[in-house]
């Protein structure tokens, strides 16, 4: 019995919801979100000391909200380096814009 509840439930979770294409307005969602959210924590991230540990946070603080939101919306894995290049460059544009 628990080994046919485990199954089942790996093989759900496992189990695409999505196909394996994305929608190119899925993917520009993700993009969007990604630089807005680093745009924001750039400009916070200018306020402490650089590598303090308050910095460090900043710098990673979108990858929580990034990874589940591209995983959700089924978007490929090429897009990766994509975001992260959205993703410095909304922290380095958030620290050189002035509010």
């Amino acid at each position: 019995m628990k080994v046919g509840l485990f199954l089942f439930i790996v093989t759900t979770l496992r189990t695409p919801s999505k196909p394996l294409t994305a929608c190119p307005m899925d993917i520009l969602i993700v993009a969007i979100v990604t630089f807005a959210i680093n745009l924001l924590l750039g400009r916070w991230r200018v306020r402490y000391r650089k590598f303090s540990p308050m910095w460090w946070v900043l710098i990673h603080a979108s990858i929580p909200i990034v990874i589940p939101l591209r995983i959700g919306l089924g978007v490929p894995l090429w897009t990766i380096p994509v975001f992260i290049t959205l993703g410095v460059a909304g922290q380095a544009l958030g620290a050189r814009l002035r509010w």
